[in-house]
């Protein structure tokens, strides 16, 4: 067996060769959905629900991409309590985890 390429891992975990390409997709599909089953009464809620990149640091020294789908944030400071009785980003998240992507086999 092949010794691991360590730099070509790291570039493709943090994005450098496709990877991070199907998080975001996957990442934007799950906000999608929940914009899209959001309950709306001012449309703040759903209007505040997006995609947040950052990198994070592992223990090892190697770094990877993170994306999270997130609610809330300035005026709306409700957005907890619109999960805990809406369940919008569960139920979103879990309509998602089925999305087959073009690259996968």
């Amino acid at each position: 067996m092949g010794k691991l390429n360590s730099k070509t891992m790291n570039q493709m975990l943090a994005g450098g060769l496709g990877v991070d390409g199907e998080l975001r997709a996957d990442a934007n599909a799950v906000a999608a959905k929940a914009r899209s089953i959001a309950p709306v009464d001012t449309g703040d809620y759903r209007n505040s629900i997006r995609v947040e990149s950052d990198i994070h640091h592992e223990n090892t020294g190697t770094t990877r991409r993170v994306y999270r789908v997130v609610a809330g944030g300035g005026a709306v400071d409700y957005a907890v309590q619109v999960e805990r009785d809406a369940s919008v980003m569960a139920k979103a998240a879990g309509a998602s985890s089925g999305r087959k992507s073009k690259r996968r086999r």
